[in-house]
């Protein structure tokens, strides 16, 4: 274990990197990775949330991490979309006045609608066939565009702002930014380069790999690419560039099969080596939250009620502070994000659950975002009140006192948990010691008075909370919750 003293001189991160006694490796990250032209769900989210932790705990305890946000931007899906299209499209001028959030919703729409539809229409099927066809062609053969790579590209752009809105909201970026279509060249050419070499060959059923008594598709029967082909080209491609340790696919445990694939077909195409570095952190699923109008999974209008609680918490507070319209407005946004964030992040990463606001909102729980931050803020205005005192607060001695062994008891096994959890990538376990260091801040707050007390002693309790205070921001920083400085 480490000492209060220590804690003190180095904080949580160093204290991290020190205990880490295996060399720094280099580990790729790929996490969030959605499809594009379609909103932003809880699923998305919660691949999002986890790879973030994944990738600023494996940092703070000294590896190089390099963080990827892979599109799901090439395939069936959008020549579907580009397909049906004209027959749901509304009319250029309402296209024109809506913003990137409602086009997104009506190309997700299309995408249901179409997908009823051309089980069916063997005339849209066709037109679907096609369309992939030639638009993997023009990517492949660098053609001059058509009307099709146009309408494709609009719906990337629209998607990113609909995307890069969210990743704003909860403070999230990423090293780069790759996508399945960059792939589509590269896979190609890995196609040809196996079957020249003879490790794949073609049928009518497409491009096949032997394996034993059973046999792995690299590409369909018109010579179009399929998600693992581009899966297997993205590996190769960033192992050139980056030459990793590890790559992590931070995806939802249905996924493992596809994961135990992508292994499969590189230990058959001679690169042993690489296959041995994927791991797939797989996570649960999560349903979306049950609103009067029904069931929903868009990350939009679960923010959007969680705000709506936030305002009605705060209308109600009698502990709020006065706050100006536009501090409310960034206060009920940090709250509702800071809900969705620790309802992740309290959770097994495996665990099934189904989002919920219930007691999200109740400062007496003593296990929400509100209670954390209830307390983060409660020690942001001892600072505040004693400021004449905080100039020199890290040089003043910590005296035990027997009121302030549970907190800084407390302290020191968040350090545990942090480095526990970097073993196993749970999340839960730094959170719920997060939690339980604000529940022993709150009852040493109330005991261990610093107004009023003998000098060395309101020094040595000012320096034990600062502590403690310093301590919630990076567990919170790791975890990715923002900081409410005032309630």
């Amino acid at each position: 274990g480490v000492s209060l003293s220590q804690l003190r001189q180095h904080g949580l991160i160093q204290l991290l990197k020190k205990a880490n006694t295996d060399r720094a490796h280099k580990i790729v990250v790929d996490y969030s990775s959605p499809n594009i032209a379609k909103r932003f769900h809880v699923g998305n989210l919660r691949s999002t949330l986890i790879g973030r932790y994944t990738a600023k705990l494996n940092s703070s305890i000294g590896h190089d991490v390099h963080s990827i946000n892979y599109l799901g931007d090439w395939g069936r899906q959008m020549a579907l979309i580009i397909a049906y299209w004209p027959h749901v499209r509304p009319s250029d001028s309402y296209w024109n006045s809506i913003g990137d959030g409602e086009r997104v919703r009506l190309l997700t729409d299309c995408y249901v609608v179409g997908s009823r539809a051309v089980e069916s229409d063997e005339q849209l099927k066709e037109d679907v066939r096609n369309i992939r066809k030639r638009m993997e062609q023009i990517n492949t053969e660098e053609e001059a565009e058509n009307e099709e790579m146009k309408e494709w590209k609009e719906i990337v752009r629209i998607s990113m702002n609909h995307l890069n809105h969210f990743y704003s909201l909860l403070d999230c970026q990423f090293d780069s930014w790759m996508s399945q279509s960059d792939e589509v060249r590269r896979a190609q050419s890995l196609v040809a380069d196996l079957l020249h070499k003879g490790l794949a060959a073609t049928n009518e059923e497409g491009t096949l790999m032997k394996d034993g008594e059973g046999f792995h598709r690299l590409g369909r029967s018109d010579g179009t690419t399929l998600y693992l082909t581009r899966d297997i080209s993205s590996l190769l491609h960033r192992n050139a560039l980056h030459n990793a340790d590890e790559y992590i696919y931070v995806a939802e445990r249905a996924q493992r099969n596809h994961f135990a694939t992508l292994k499969r077909v590189m230990e058959l195409i001679g690169h042993e080596d690489l296959a041995t570095k994927i791991t797939h952190l797989s996570y649960g699923r999560v349903k979306g939250l049950s609103t009067r109008k029904g069931r929903t999974e868009a990350v939009e209008e679960i923010l959007e009620n969680g705000k709506e609680l936030a305002a009605e918490w705060m209308d109600k507070s009698s502990s709020t502070k006065e706050v100006s319209a536009r501090e409310r407005e960034e206060t009920t946004s940090k709250l509702a994000i800071s809900s969705l964030v620790l309802t992740e992040m309290r959770r097994a990463r495996n665990s099934d659950y189904e989002f919920t606001w219930r007691r999200a909102f109740d400062p007496s729980a003593g296990n929400n975002a509100l209670f954390l931050h209830s307390k983060y803020s409660r020690l942001c205005s001892l600072e505040e009140t004693n400021r004449e005192l905080m100039e020199g607060v890290n040089e003043y001695p910590i005296l035990e006192e027997a009121s302030s062994i549970p907190l800084i008891s407390s302290l020191l096994s968040l350090h545990s948990s942090a480095l526990s959890s970097s073993h196993s990538m749970e999340s839960h376990e730094l959170t719920n010691s997060l939690l339980s260091l604000a529940r022993e801040c709150a009852k040493a707050a109330d005991i261990l008075s610093v107004e009023g007390s003998e000098e060395n002693a309101a020094k040595s309790r000012l320096a034990l909370f600062h502590l403690a205070k310093r301590t919630m921001e990076e567990a919170m920083g790791i975890l990715g919750i923002p900081l409410v400085t005032k309630m």
